[in-house]
């Protein structure tokens, strides 16, 4: 896939809606567009405002990629915040972050997860809201592209008055949902009225080298030691 026929041929902010509560589906496309930058030796920034970032999904997309699985992985910075403030402060710190690795993608997941909180009141979230496309909007047009993941739908008034007022600052909106009858992945963009498919594949199916990989990559955090294994021919 040819991340600039997703993200566009300028830099922006493009938001990816999903139609589940956890945009599984939206989440996957983002994956595919990080992989890419990764295996070309970029780095990519990920704020994770919904806590379901889960690096590992990228080993069988880099594994398709690139040579260098781990060189790829350590080119992915992951942030979090806990609270709605912690998440603006991720955000603040971007600009500097970005400058220090000459990143050109920002992924931005669960921006609205945050203002879904009660004890916050209407009129701060839009403020904080406002504060945080502000930056995000000044980093599009330094050349980084920001790409927002957040779902399509919610009964919250709140959460669909700020999802509109996002897509209204997006340079594209891209609806994400699967193609009825297939395991392809039908993305619309809403602006500019085209389609494109994409052939989906579970993440959590992973081959046996991309296994053993993975079992690589944690056995020196759990004190585990990678057997080689050999499959002999009877």
């Amino acid at each position: 896939m040819d991340i600039m026929q997703v993200l566009g041929p300028n830099s922006g902010m493009t938001l990816f809606k999903g139609s589940s509560r956890r945009c599984q589906l939206a989440r996957s496309v983002a994956e595919v567009c990080v992989s890419e930058m990764l295996a070309r030796q970029e780095f990519v920034h990920w704020v994770d405002g919904a806590c379901r970032i889960d690096p590992s999904r990228l080993i069988p997309l880099l594994s398709k990629r690139s040579d260098d699985i781990r060189g790829c992985l350590s080119r992915m910075l992951v942030s979090r915040g806990f609270t709605l403030h912690q998440f603006l402060q991720q955000i603040e710190r971007l600009p500097n972050e970005v400058a220090l690795t000459n990143s050109s993608l920002v992924v931005i997941d669960g921006i609205l997860q945050m203002h879904a909180d009660e004890l916050i009141r209407k009129r701060e979230s839009r403020a904080i809201l406002n504060r945080s496309v502000q930056i995000l909007e000044s980093l599009s047009k330094q050349g980084v592209n920001i790409l927002i993941i957040e779902r399509n739908k919610s009964r919250d008034t709140r959460h669909t008055e700020s999802l509109e007022y996002i897509q209204r600052r997006c340079l594209e909106s891209v609806n994400i949902s699967r193609k009825p009858r297939t395991q392809s992945v039908l993305l619309r963009f809403e602006k500019s009225g085209s389609e494109m498919v994409l052939e989906n594949r579970d993440h959590s199916q992973l081959t046996l080298q991309e296994s053993l990989f993975r079992l690589k990559l944690e056995a020196p955090n759990k004190g585990l030691k990678a057997k080689k294994l050999e499959v002999k021919n009877a």
